[in-house]
C-alpha cells in the first residue's frame, strides 16, 4: 500500500462532524478559514499534517510530532522497523488526534 493511501485511511478514522461541532461551540476560527473550518477543511488539514509528519520522518528518520489548529500528527518507526533493518517507507507508526486541552510539567 502506498503511503498516500495510508495517510488517507488514517485521516478517515477521525470524526470530523464531532470535531466541527466542538469548534462551533468554542467559536474556534482558523486564520486560513472564513470562520470555523468546515469538515472538508478539517479533513484536508489532517491529511496535510499527516503527510508533513511522514515526510519529516522520511527525511530525518527521527520520530516526531507536528501540530496546528487543534490537530497533532505523529510519525515514527513502525513495529517491524524496531526489530529489523527494513527500510520500507510504508512501515511507520502514523497517528493523528484533535486536542482541545493539554498540560505538562515543562515551563
Amino acid at each position: 500500500m502506498k503511503y498516500e493511501q495510508i495517510i488517507y485511511d488514517v485521516a478517515n478514522k477521525l470524526d470530523y462532524k464531532k470535531i466541527h461541532e466542538v469548534m462551533v461551540i468554542l467559536d474556534w476560527h482558523w486564520a486560513s478559514s472564513n470562520g470555523v473550518p468546515n469538515q472538508g477543511e478539517l479533513f484536508e488539514n489532517a491529511c496535510y499534517l499527516l503527510n508533513s509528519a511522514y515526510q519529516e520522518f522520511q527525511d530525518t528518520k527521527v520520530d516526531g510530532w507536528i501540530a496546528t489548529g487543534g490537530f497533532r500528527s505523529y510519525c515514527g518507526k513502525g513495529a517491524d522497523l524496531l526489530s529489523s533493518t527494513s527500510e520500507d517507507p510504508e512501515n511507520v507508526d502514523l497517528r493523528i488526534a484533535f486536542e482541545i486541552s493539554e498540560a505538562d510539567n515543562y515551563q
